[in-house]
This record gives C-alpha cells, structure tokens and sequence, in this order.
C-alpha cells in the first residue's frame, strides 16, 4: 500500500513507491536564492536548489549513500539510474540525504531525519513546483520506471519549492 500523501493514496505505478510530501522550508529558500556560483553545483554537492526540477536518488543502506542526481529532465537517465542502482554506484561528491531533509518540513512543520523513512530498497528526492511541466516529465519517467519494475521499493519523497516567502 502506498504512503498517504495530502490526504491521497497513490494510485497506479505509483503505489508502488512510498511518497512523502514536503516543503522546502521559507528562510532555506530564501537563503538558497541568494547564494552565489553555479547553481546546478551547488544543487548536486550542498543540496542548495534554486530552481526545479532536480531528482537526488540514495542507496539505502546504513549511510544513505548518494547514487545519483539529476537537474533538469534528460532523454536517457532511466537507463542510467537502472546501471547506477544495479550494480550499487556511490556518487561521492552529492549533497546527504541528512541536508536535504533538514531543508524541509512536513505539514506540521516537523523535519524529518533519515531514520524516520520507511525502510525501502532506494530513496527518491524530488524537488517540483507546482506549475513545472519538466518537473511532470520527470514525474511520469519515474512513474513509468517504476511500473516496470513493481517489486522495486522505494521511497519517493517530493519536496515542493512553492512556499510563501517571509
């Protein structure tokens, strides 16, 4: 069964994935949109996003270790993220899971820790807005990725850049 996510079990492929919803927290994004240099970089080694979509994918294992990322949509990355998950690639220069959950809140407020997901094969990062046709392009791949692979667990995790700024 999939996780409740804004009152909404998933359905479809979908189900198939365990999504969390959650917000990049106002003063993060606010901070993020003011730091200098290369934004896909920084997005990739400090988990510092400016703009979506970005996708940050993690080995679940004791450390969370980072596997793969990607900014934007690219023709091709399910055939990549098939090769890195496969034969369990560690990208060492990525941004821990540990960052980017603490950049983000749930709907009480309340930051997650990677402790608190569901245990599950991978762990999924997606940061969306809601107006994002790339960000539904990256949606439905990943949809369609794990729809061919139904006994591939993960938890995917939205975080969503919309947020009122102070």
């Amino acid at each position: 069964m999939g996780w409740l996510a804004a009152g909404l079990l998933l359905p479809g492929p979908a189900a198939a994935a365990e999504t969390i919803s959650l917000s990049q927290k106002p003063d993060v994004v606010l901070e993020h949109q003011r730091m200098p240099g290369n934004a896909r970089a920084q997005a990739e080694r400090r988990g510092v996003i400016r703009s979506v979509p970005h996708l940050f994918v993690y080995h679940q294992d004791e450390r969370h270790s980072p596997a793969f990322y990607m900014n934007g949509y690219r023709r091709g990355f399910d055939r990549q993220l098939e090769m890195v998950l496969g034969d369990f690639r560690i990208q060492r220069s990525m941004a821990p899971l540990q960052r980017l959950l603490d950049n983000a809140a749930d709907n009480n407020g309340q930051t997650l820790t990677p402790g608190d997901l569901p245990r599950r094969r991978v762990v999924f990062v997606l940061y969306r807005s809601i107006d994002c046709a790339e960000c539904d392009q990256v949606t439905a791949a990943l949809d369609e990725w794990l729809g061919q692979r139904p006994v591939f667990e993960i938890v995917r995790i939205e975080v969503s850049v919309d947020v009122e700024l102070p």
